[in-house]
């Protein structure tokens, strides 16, 4: 090697050192709060909210208020759904990454 000049392999170390460094100081989010404010604020879309769906967190709270209230139980059986496959949910699920794709913890 070249002074100066870094290989292929001194390069991916760097690289997944930088990684590591910036996954232990982004913040995680919690898949126990996650699936509780599905379960109890479900027809607000709160557990949508809280993890960056913000698409289908608009839709439950849309169903909620545009109803009067009438279609709030469809939007709390979505919740209480969405929480426990989220508390329930393993690695290889969907359910277990927030929309930035940060897994769970």
């Amino acid at each position: 090697n070249p002074v100066g000049m870094e290989s292929d392999y001194q390069k991916m170390q760097r690289q997944h050192a930088e990684l590591m460094n910036a996954a232990r100081s982004k913040p995680r989010k919690s898949k126990i709060l996650a699936g509780m404010l599905g379960i109890l604020f479900g027809a607000l879309g709160a557990e949508n909210w809280y993890l960056g769906y913000y698409g289908r967190a608009s839709v439950q709270l849309g169903l909620t208020l545009i109803s009067g209230g009438l279609l709030a139980p469809i939007s709390s059986i979505w919740g209480v759904i969405d929480g426990i496959k989220i508390m329930a949910s393993g690695p290889d699920s969907r359910s277990a990454y927030d929309a930035n794709g940060n897994l769970l913890v």
